[in-house]
């Protein structure tokens, strides 16, 4: 009976807070209709399992404008739809717009204080290190073995389905890939996915789905002190994470100065960093086994999914596209051949390369991305923003708005990614990162965007000169999941023929 008393008076109090920040916070701006206390909360629940979309809809009600919704118990979020109210966002005024508190809140069991979930000084300082890492050429080049031997696993993981005539997942191929060669190339650890069941690789995608869950369903605090539905699974999920990556910091912190130097993966070289910094103050409660997690489980996000995600989408793409895929095949029959693939392919194939930026604009792996106003401010369209405004930006947006790319929106165009030189060669374009935020932008700007470019590039040469694939369930069957990332709600299945 006590506990009934106490589950009532959480339920009274929090109905309570939710009138009082409800009223006071709502914007004049166009948006969904607002109900009682609940804000657009019961709008946006009935599309949980579809969030983009549900924002591209409500951004053309607002004709592609910006808008506003709320939730219960949370400041007014508004949706910013225009580069130039990106580019203030991201870079013209950076330092007023952070994750925030209420972000850092949601993702904290399993980012931790990692670089995608910290402000400020942490956020500095990991951001420093990492560019110390991706400038050096030796890790470039380390990393384009580790991939290339990885997709020599995949070849002859699909040589066997091939054999066999049957159909393979090739979503969970790639995310096996992409673990498997991240893992070594951050750990300097293989997991070995894709030929055993891991259970690091389902607890963290569990994870991420519970996780992205919190951010609509407003009761999810209620359930973390109670310990019971999905906050007693992601407590469970993040547990497992937490001591499979925990044992392998341990491992490397036990390793000598010099044996940390010698290695190439991620993580002995942060260690090694953090070693010579220990002497500065705001680093040196940081040179621990907990920051040392967090910074791996953040990279790990980066390198696993966003990748894996991609490649799914783009082989969906090749059997849909098969035009385009015939430009993409060609291509790299003429620069590559039979030849083994190698770093210096890289960047020598802009066909294959737009084919995988006009993937990402329609299906990018990051959808969506948030941030909190410091202090009032004024975007350039004139918006009104108030002190801890949650911005919510989406790449899935902005990827189909015709103002942003023109009447052929719709149309599946990797020439538009293309550039026609007078002597007849062709080059890729890249575009204004603000129009086009699939890697982020501004001071937050993806730093492992030419890693990801490169993985995708290897593995799509690789098996296009050894495969064809074709559909092997329904295309009705072909919807995203909406987690951190956009991957296959029930995976893509592809039958797969030897050349």
């Amino acid at each position: 009976m006590n506990i009934l008393y106490v589950l009532l008076a959480i339920a009274i109090v929090l109905c309570g807070l939710m009138v009082v920040r409800y009223k006071a916070q709502t914007l004049p701006i166009r948006g969904p209709k607002p109900q009682f206390f609940w804000g657009t909360f019961w709008n946006m629940y009935q599309s949980r399992d579809r969030i983009p979309d549900w924002l591209y809809e409500k951004t053309m009600d607002a004709n592609g404008k910006t808008w506003t919704f709320s939730m219960p118990n949370s400041p007014p979020m508004v949706c910013v739809t225009t580069p130039e109210n990106l580019k203030y966002i991201l870079k013209d005024n950076f330092s007023n717009y952070e994750k925030g508190i209420l972000f850092r809140e949601v993702l904290q069991e399993l980012l931790g204080d990692g670089i995608f979930n910290t402000d400020g000084k942490k956020w500095q300082e990991q951001r420093r290190l990492a560019v110390q890492q991706f400038k050096r050429k030796s890790l470039h080049e380390h990393m384009s073995a580790v991939m290339i031997a990885h997709s020599n696993i995949v070849l002859n993981h699909l040589e066997n389905h091939a054999d066999k005539q049957k159909s393979v997942d090739l979503q969970r191929v790639f995310y096996a890939f992409t673990l498997d060669s991240f893992s070594e190339i951050a750990l300097g650890h293989n997991i070995d996915s894709i030929n055993t069941k891991s259970n690091f690789s389902d607890a963290f995608d569990r994870a991420q789905y519970l996780i992205n869950r919190r951010f609509t369903t407003p009761w999810w605090r209620i359930e973390k002190i109670l310990g019971i539905g999905r906050e007693r699974e992601l407590y469970q999920s993040v547990q497992l994470l937490n001591e499979f990556v925990k044992q392998i910091v341990v491992n490397k912190r036990k390793l000598s100065p010099k044996d940390n130097t010698s290695n190439k993966d991620f993580l002995s070289c942060f260690i090694q960093e953090l070693n010579n910094s220990t002497t500065q103050p705001e680093v040196e409660d940081e040179a621990s086994d907990s920051y040392l997690i967090d910074i791996v489980m953040n990279f790990m996000i980066a390198g696993r999914d966003t990748t894996a995600g991609a490649l799914t989408w783009v082989f969906y793409r090749f059997w849909k596209h098969p035009e385009e895929y015939s430009r993409v095949f060609n291509e790299i029959q003429q620069v590559i051949g039979d030849t083994p693939m190698a770093y210096d392919h890289i960047g020598m194939l802009p066909y294959t390369r737009a084919f995988l930026f006009e993937t990402l604009r329609l299906n990018p792996s990051v959808s969506k991305n948030l941030k909190y106003a410091v202090q009032n401010d004024v975007l350039p369209d004139g918006t009104v923003i108030s002190t801890g405004t949650g911005i919510v930006y989406s790449s899935y947006v902005m990827g189909k708005m015709k103002d942003i790319w023109g009447d052929d929106v719709n149309e599946f165009k990797p020439m538009r990614w293309i550039e026609t030189h007078e002597n007849g060669t062709q080059k890729f374009k890249d575009v204004d990162p603000y129009r086009y935020p699939q890697f982020n932008a501004g001071l937050r700007i993806c730093l492992g965007k030419h890693m990801a470019i490169m993985e995708t590039e290897i593995i799509i040469c690789q098996l296009l000169r050894r495969f064809t694939f074709s559909l092997a369930m329904n295309e009705k069957d072909l919807e995203y999941t909406d987690t951190l990332t956009l991957s296959m709600k029930n995976g893509l299945f592809m039958n797969v023929k030897a050349i």
